[in-house]
């Protein structure tokens, strides 16, 4: 049986350019035709990244970003989540504060 697939230009690119497999999902349109899509790839972590844990997540600062993310289980009953952010906010911020002054010395 043959397949006609669709791929972007990127994916094909990147399949000419590495020579190595690409991970992904097809999506048939009919018996005989569909489309592929390529899985998402994470960037890789920096070796220079610091990560700090808080109870509802992290925040992690390396030399190109700073990010910070937060997530709630809206079934845990005993949370204030506005008060939450506000607590854990202030925790990432003392972090970066403390990160900053490091790499200024």
């Amino acid at each position: 049986m043959e397949i006609r697939l669709q791929l972007s230009d990127k994916v094909y690119q990147q399949l000419v350019a590495s020579g190595k497999r690409i991970q992904g999902s097809l999506g048939l349109v009919s018996p005989t035709e569909g489309n592929f899509n390529a899985h998402v790839r994470h960037a890789v972590p920096d070796d220079d990244d610091m990560t700090h844990k808080m109870a509802h997540g992290r925040i992690r600062i390396s030399n190109r970003r700073t990010s910070v993310r937060l997530w709630f289980d809206h079934e845990q009953e005993l949370i204030d989540v506005p008060m939450a952010i506000e607590r854990e906010g202030r925790e990432a911020s003392g972090f970066a504060y403390q990160i900053e002054m490091i790499n200024a010395i």
